[in-house]
């Protein structure tokens, strides 16, 4: 596992929480919210787990997301998710796995000459299994499979349902974005999701999430910072408001570059939550988008 002191994690939430203050990062892409472009993108989120690490390099989670407008303000959204799970044997073998995820199909439109839009998005139960094996394990305590979904599950948790098991997710999110003259922006949202099951195993469970967050950037010529926070929040938990289990946040904080119409940049996130934060330490991210038009 690689070294992080301590005092830069600390520094970097810091500067975060003053950056954010007093609103409250946006559920999809870091990187793409705001961005009115035609583009493709690519990112790669590594999770860092508590304990030894001995999964290859090549293990993270793979989002390929496209932006597509389609007149008058409105976009379509699609994204497809991948994760990569490979862990080094002690005979000196390496063994493997890799899921597609759930992907994501939305249209984001305008409220008429308000800067508010709204997101409607549907993410489809791609991800199937039997029964869903435990997702909080060790990588000696289950199979290839349930630990590529662990990878792509606490890569970003604002996306966590792109890996979940035979779920159906239904999104409706309102968002307002703010931007000045001098290159500062600032984008708050908030919306239900539905999550339905697609299999017998889960007919009695249905949960009714709801998401919030904010996203703060400063853009020049040549580069742009963001900085976000993301809430999640199972309104359907019986111990509402009083369990951890009910609720999921992070913090995430990026650089991105320009050079001509390609975009690359990273990002490294924090979870906010005692039972996540004794399982996942921190998510290091990198980035590329092309721009079409």
């Amino acid at each position: 596992m690689p070294y992080v002191p301590l005092k830069f994690i600390s520094s970097l939430a810091i500067l975060i929480v003053i950056s954010l203050s007093p609103a409250s990062a946006f559920g999809q892409s870091f990187w793409l919210e705001g961005d009115r472009h035609k583009t493709v993108s690519l990112e790669m989120l590594r999770p860092d787990f508590v304990g030894k690490d001995t999964t290859t390099a090549l293990t993270a989670a793979w989002f390929l997301s496209i932006r597509w407008p389609l007149g008058k303000g409105a976009l379509l959204l699609g994204k497809l998710p991948f994760a990569h799970y490979g862990n080094a044997i002690d005979n000196g073998e390496t063994e493997s796995r890799s899921i597609i995820g759930n992907p994501y199909i939305a249209v984001e439109l305008p409220l008429r000459e308000l800067p508010i839009f709204v997101e409607l998005g549907v993410r489809a139960p791609l991800v199937s299994g039997d029964e869903p094996p435990p997702v909080y394990v060790q990588p000696d305590e289950s199979d290839g499979q349930t630990q590529a979904r662990r990878i792509g599950t606490f890569s970003d948790l604002s996306r966590a349902e792109a890996f979940a098991l035979n779920r159906l997710t239904i999104t409706a999110i309102i968002k307002r974005r703010i931007k000045t003259e001098f290159g500062v922006g600032f984008c708050v949202y908030g919306g239900p999701q539905f999550s339905l099951s697609t299999t017998d195993y889960w007919q009695d469970i249905s949960e009714l999430l709801f998401s919030y967050g904010a996203l703060a950037w400063f853009d020049e010529e040549r580069a742009s910072v963001r900085v976000g926070f993301f809430g999640q929040v199972i309104l359907t938990e019986d111990e509402l408001p009083f369990s951890s289990d009910a609720h999921a946040h992070q913090m995430t904080f990026g650089a991105r570059f320009r050079v001509g119409k390609v975009h690359p940049g990273f990002n490294f996130s924090l979870p906010f939550n005692d039972d996540i934060g004794n399982t996942l330490e921190y998510v290091f991210g990198l980035n590329l988008t092309l721009q079409l038009d």
